[in-house]
């Protein structure tokens, strides 16, 4: 209250304010002109404060105080609560990472760093003292996995402020599909921004470089495949989310790293031949990339290159560079054949189709001028094309291992085989073809083809003398047969009675009457 109303003149109008504290020391905190005062430097957990005023008189250079009074100060005030800002996880450490920003109360005088587990239940891991310190680190003892945390402010009287929001580290994931060729990421949302979250960016580093922008996706996405990859390069990622107010804050995943284990497909896949072997047969030499990864060999058949082709027989890996294939249901001897052969990887996908090959039909017939007419078509699938087509005969099961004839590719696929001068033997002509690669392909082979080999059997001649002059320039009565088994010969002759006067089985042999 004042000393007189109104103030004397010769008074100040000032208020003094003293304050006691620690006990025995008093200190002029302040003045004012009013008869109240709000001491806001209180800061106190429980302490008992007292104060005086003085006010001062010019002319007698005097001082009046007042009463002391005392008051018991107890701070209960929670610091306000704390805006957290993210949970990252340090890609190249694998620590916690957690940002918040700056409490609003002064008396604020750290943060306590709390676990939140399902149900409610929290676990302190980390206290950072000073007002001013808004970010903290530490080792993640639980590995890769969701962590979530809150952040409450203290002040010097112990008073925790409310939990702030909950923030959950992004936990990424990633497999390989090596039937695919790519690795797939996957991670759960960020959550509890005010913002939301803007853009998710997938960032990579490959074989330990450094991380680059690999690409990014919207802030519904939460999954993403990288199909640029390069067979056991190891590639590390890591999910950065952006939020999206203007502040851009950011969070980043734990770090996960995969080598590429793709399946590694054939370089080439070749039929080398493909050559008939007997009439119920069709063997298939192939070269094959034994660096690749094989399930199975699938050997096809079709009767028109454009038309679809059917499987005749599967094989699993064998790691022989060349083999053979066959084809035991075939009918060669009645036609021509369109072989290929597909690659299968462990994911039983096609990873190559070879070159197509056919095999080589040949027909033979016989004619009334004592000669067989071959035709063949033309073989396909040499690398390096076709040079010429050998032609081979058999008379009576006896090969003549020398071409009877040698026939260059891009002619008529005909011939005519005159056997006049084979009349004596048995009439059994039988065929084959052989197809000559013109040179050596780019794998270094040089092949040839074999086609099946038919028979032609002439009608049996036989040439009966019309007459004949004992002991004069005919003197024997020799029938002659050709094409014929002479095996068979039985001459006789027979009286115009019935009666059988001569017999041979010789046809060297005749009557001489």
């Amino acid at each position: 209250n004042p000393l007189r109303t109104p103030n004397l003149s010769s008074s100040t109008g000032w208020y003094l304010i003293f304050k006691e504290y620690p006990t025995g020391v008093w200190t002029l905190i302040d003045s004012t002109k009013n008869l109240t005062y709000q001491d806001t430097t209180v800061m106190y957990c429980n302490q008992w404060l007292s104060y005086y005023v003085e006010i001062e008189d010019t002319n007698a250079w005097c001082f009046s105080n007042s009463t002391r009074d005392s008051v018991l100060i107890k701070d209960n005030i929670p610091p306000a609560l704390v805006t957290m800002d993210s949970v990252s996880i340090d890609p190249i450490t694998g620590n916690i990472i957690i940002g918040w920003e700056q409490d609003t109360s002064q008396d604020t005088q750290g943060y306590i760093i709390y676990e939140y587990f399902q149900g409610g239940v929290l676990s302190p891991v980390d206290t950072v003292w000073g007002i001013s310190h808004t970010d903290t680190s530490f080792i993640n003892i639980n590995g890769n996995k969701l962590d979530s945390f809150i952040v409450v402010a203290f002040d010097s009287c112990g008073n925790l402020s409310s939990p702030s929001s909950i923030q959950t580290s992004i936990y990424l994931t990633s497999n390989s599909n090596a039937c695919n060729s790519e690795i797939t990421l996957n991670w759960n949302p960020y959550i509890n921004w005010d913002n939301g979250v803007w853009q998710y960016y997938i960032c990579v580093n490959v074989n330990g470089g450094p991380f680059t922008l690999r690409d990014s996706v919207s802030s519904n996405i939460t999954t993403y495949t990288d199909t640029s990859l390069t067979q056991f390069n190891t590639y590390c990622y890591f999910i950065l989310a952006v939020e999206g107010g203007t502040n851009k804050i950011t969070s980043s995943s734990n770090e996960v790293c995969i080598t590429a284990n793709m399946a590694n497909v054939p370089a080439f896949g070749y039929i080398k031949t493909a050559t008939v072997t007997s009439g119920t047969q069709v063997r298939l030499d192939l070269y094959t990339d034994i660096t690749a990864q094989v399930y199975q060999y699938k050997l096809l058949r079709s009767l028109n290159p454009a038309s679809p082709f059917d499987t005749v027989i599967t094989i699993g890996p064998n790691f022989i560079q060349q083999f053979s294939m066959y084809d035991n249901t075939a009918d060669p001897n009645d036609t021509s054949y369109y072989y290929c052969f597909e690659v299968l990887d462990n994911c039983q996908t096609v990873t190559y189709t070879s070159n197509i090959a056919r095999t080589i039909l040949l027909k033979a017939t016989s004619n009334t001028d004592m000669s067989n007419t071959l035709a063949w078509n033309d073989y396909s699938g040499f690398l390096a094309g076709v040079s010429s087509y050998y032609i081979y005969r058999s008379i009576d099961g006896v090969l003549n291992p020398v071409p009877i004839a040698v026939i260059p590719y891009g002619g008529a696929t005909v011939y005519k085989d005159f056997v006049n001068n084979f009349v004596s033997s048995q009439g059994d002509f039988c065929y084959y073809i052989e197809a000559i690669e013109a040179g050596v392909d780019i794998y270094g082979f040089q092949d040839s083809s074999f086609s099946n080999d038919p028979c032609t059997y002439p009608d049996p001649l036989l040439f009966v003398p019309t007459a004949f002059t004992p002991n004069g320039r005919n003197p024997d009565f020799i029938p002659i047969a050709g094409f014929t088994d002479i095996h068979l010969y039985d001459l006789k002759i027979f009286t115009r009675w019935g009666d059988m006067i001569f017999e041979s089985v010789d046809p060297h042999q005749g009557w001489d009457g």
